[in-house]
């Protein structure tokens, strides 16, 4: 809870950060969050969103192996009514460099989706960072289907 509370406040300090595109969110999240250096082993990053997509928080949701990490869609959903937030972005990396979701990334993403929507709470995107590469869902359309 505190680190929610603090990273909030030092986003407030400073102008919004508006993401656009998948782009947007994978350069602020390996700026601000996970930098390439970090990223041999998966990690999973919630972003928080107001209704603007100006990004008032994030939080670090799991730290993995090499092939794996946890999304607890229980945790999401916590931040995202801490934080406030009208929307969501997952973003978490695959250190083995293919950016292609596995069916278990595809069924964790419905997942969170459907449990954000009771709340009122858009799951915007889910991105997999892979070397130079990314995947969107929300791009490809993935969970749509």
């Amino acid at each position: 809870m505190y680190e929610i509370k603090l990273i909030r406040s030092v986003l407030e300090e400073g102008a919004p950060v508006k993401v656009t595109t998948a782009k947007d969110v994978v350069d602020y999240v390996e700026k601000h969050c996970m930098p390439k250096e970090e990223q041999w082993r998966e990690q999973a990053w919630v972003l928080t969103l107001d209704k603007g997509n100006n990004i008032n928080g994030y939080f670090l949701l799991s730290i993995g192996g090499t092939s794996s990490t946890v999304f607890d869609k229980k945790i999401v959903a916590k931040v995202a009514v801490d934080m406030v937030a009208d929307g969501v972005i997952l973003v978490h990396n695959h250190p083995s460099g293919n950016s292609k979701p596995s069916t278990a990334d595809i069924n964790q993403t419905k997942d969170v989706r459907n449990g954000l929507k009771c709340l009122d709470i858009e799951l915007i995107d889910h991105i997999i960072i892979a070397d130079d590469e990314y995947f969107s869902f929300a791009e490809e359309e993935v969970t749509k289907r």
